[in-house]
């Protein structure tokens, strides 16, 4: 999956010298949370709720409204950006963006080409979009879990098992997090509630440790 299918393309961006209170409109009247920043198209930086937040004066300040009120006339998003932000571009894998994120604690990616064009934004949002189209969770089916010892010879073994049944199979994830030592766990999504004999061949081989869940 790359990050093209799933970005945002029609992205809401505004120039360095937009005023700090029109960003701030803007940001409310989209509801959302991030704004790229460019110049002639180029992008040089994003600014995000949290920094008008942290960039307007508190309610201890000892500045009177008239006074407050002219700093935050002059004050615009060239003050604000964070410049030099991480990107990606479209053909990269949606893996890549969510890692980028992961790693460097960001909720959004913009997105760039070759030139450092502007094309798209990806958010965490769009990444959670992702995870619920790979496990099939927006169709109703049967989801089956259980775990299996961690080898090549297992995991062979289940293909075989999986390959006798003609079912519709929607998702198979695998991970070996939060499992006992040695096992792996297995979450197996079919379509429809039809899954019955497959379930039966598991628990006679994984015992009774196999759950199913009808959604």
């Amino acid at each position: 999956m790359l990050v093209q299918h799933w970005m945002t393309r029609d992205v809401v961006s505004v120039e360095a010298d937009t005023p700090f209170l029109e960003v701030r409109l803007i940001l409310k009247a989209k509801r959302i949370r991030h704004l790229p920043v460019v110049d002639r198209g180029k992008l040089i930086g994003v600014v995000s709720d949290r920094d008008l937040k942290q960039a307007a004066p508190s309610g201890a300040t000892t500045l009177d409204v008239y006074e407050l009120n002219y700093l935050l006339l002059k004050m615009t998003v060239r003050d604000l950006i964070k410049r030099d932000p991480i990107t990606i571009k479209p053909t990269n894998s949606v893996e890549k963006a969510a890692l980028l994120m992961h790693d460097h604690r960001i909720g959004c990616l913009p997105v760039v080409d070759d030139a450092g064009t502007l094309v798209g934004l990806i958010t965490e949002t769009d990444l959670l979009g992702v995870m619920v189209e790979i496990l099939g969770y927006k169709e109703k089916g049967t989801r089956i879990a259980f775990e299996i010892p961690d080898s090549p010879e297992a995991c062979q073994e289940l293909v075989h098992v999986l390959r006798d049944f003609r079912l519709d199979f929607r998702s198979i994830v695998s991970t070996a997090l939060h499992t006992r030592p040695g096992y792996r766990d297995f979450v197996i999504r079919v379509k429809g509630e039809q899954a019955d004999a497959l379930v039966k061949e598991l628990k006679e081989k994984y015992g009774e440790g196999v759950s199913v869940l009808i959604t």
